[in-house]
């Protein structure tokens, strides 16, 4: 009789683990759902901060070019307008009248100087400088 009674409570308590086991499983199912859901979003948002970050650059670069057509105009003015003058002078003083333009005006469109030395090939400090010489004539 003993015997029975054990045998019914060992079936009764497989059965509620069974039940504990399936519930337990059906809940796994619904996170692992819920991460590739997640993972799936993830990914877009990557996509979409990737496209955001190259049309960006590509704006960066058409912000350059404009400032580079603007300098070789200014500059073919004043060849024009200045052929006996020294050529080397000239030429330098462009070229940092360039750089200091490229500098502000990549500021300007929000780069950070770290950002502005990179694009520029130029060192951070020599950025820097440059943004406070423009504070100053501000």
């Amino acid at each position: 009789m003993l015997n029975i009674i054990l045998n019914i409570i060992g079936l009764i308590l497989i059965a509620f683990s069974i039940c504990v086991i399936g519930k337990n499983t059906r809940k796994q199912k619904k996170l692992v759902n819920d991460l590739k859901t997640i993972e799936d979003k993830l990914k877009e948002y990557h996509r979409f901060t990737e496209e955001i970050a190259g049309s960006f650059d590509d704006i960066i670069k058409y912000k350059l070019d404009t400032i580079d057509t603007k300098i070789d105009n200014t500059l073919d003015n004043n060849i024009l307008r200045d052929k006996d003058e020294k050529s080397n002078e000239t030429d330098e003083a462009l070229n940092l009248s360039s750089i200091h333009t490229k500098v502000i005006e990549l500021k300007k469109i929000g780069l950070t100087n770290e950002e502005i030395a990179k694009k520029l090939n130029k060192g951070i400090r020599e950025i820097e400088i440059i943004l406070k010489m423009y504070e100053i004539k501000k």
